[in-house]
């Protein structure tokens, strides 16, 4: 077990329809027996770990945004304003919650290593509005940042404080802290404009970089709304959330 990461003979334990026998009979056939392990130097286990790792990269795309604390964030399977969404860092609490509820919900990763501005996490929320679905006319109005009220931090006390760590106008208005403006010194809601400055002040190519994340956003817009084109026959205007990673 690592940093409150439960090992796998207790998820077999919480999953009743599993069996540890089943899982050992498909999942060990590549692994080393321990005692091959031991005998290894220092040097030579630091070397197996980092191939382990450097394919781990190939295959997990999203290998640069976990971290090392484990933590995902579990929302309900249709809801809005933040309500009901949690974090977790061990999975006993979160398959507990999960199963607990009466409709479903969605584990999502949380992005550990954020772009924070200001040492505070933030998103970027998207409208678009789709006028016609054949062809897919999409039209995407210019985004703006939300920004929580307390710094980020990823310690297990403060998982609870959505503070820090949900961005919903809703939650965070709720903060004796909230500043509803666009300034870059204590607004919780900036504008690209102010977005864009603070990136150009704060690392190079900031009008650059914000080209690239404008792109993505494009992207992956048109990419959930060709995912439900063929079952959408009326006018859309759908609103969307994105967070960026260091």
């Amino acid at each position: 077990d690592v940093a409150g990461v439960l090992g796998i003979h207790h998820y077999l334990w919480i999953r009743l329809d599993l069996s540890w026998k089943s899982f050992m009979v498909t999942r060990t056939k590549d692994l080393e027996p321990p005692h091959e392990w031991r005998s290894l130097t220092s040097e030579e286990v630091s070397k197996r770990v980092a191939d382990v790792f450097s394919r781990l990269k190939l295959e997990h795309v999203q290998f640069g945004m976990d971290g090392v604390r484990n933590v995902w964030l579990v929302k309900p399977g249709c809801g809005t304003r933040g309500n009901g969404i949690k974090c977790f860092d061990g999975m006993r609490e979160l398959l507990c919650y999960a199963a607990g509820r009466k409709k479903g919900a969605i584990a999502q990763k949380y992005i550990e290593n954020c772009l924070l501005l200001h040492d505070k996490k933030f998103d970027i929320r998207s409208w678009t509005l789709v006028s016609n679905w054949n062809p897919l006319t999409a039209w995407i109005h210019e985004p703006y940042m939300r920004i929580c009220t307390e710094s980020h931090s990823l310690d297990a006390d403060s998982l609870k404080n959505h503070f820090k760590h949900l961005c919903n106008r809703c939650v965070q208005v709720k903060s004796g802290k909230y500043e509803e403006q666009d300034s870059e010194e204590d607004g919780s809601m900036w504008s690209v404009e102010t977005l864009k400055k603070y990136l150009e002040e704060n690392f190079e190519g900031g009008e650059s970089l914000w080209k690239k994340v404008e792109d993505q956003i494009r992207r992956i817009s048109l990419m959930c709304l060709h995912c439900v084109q063929e079952f959408s026959t009326c006018v859309w205007i759908a609103a969307a959330d994105g967070v960026s990673r260091i």
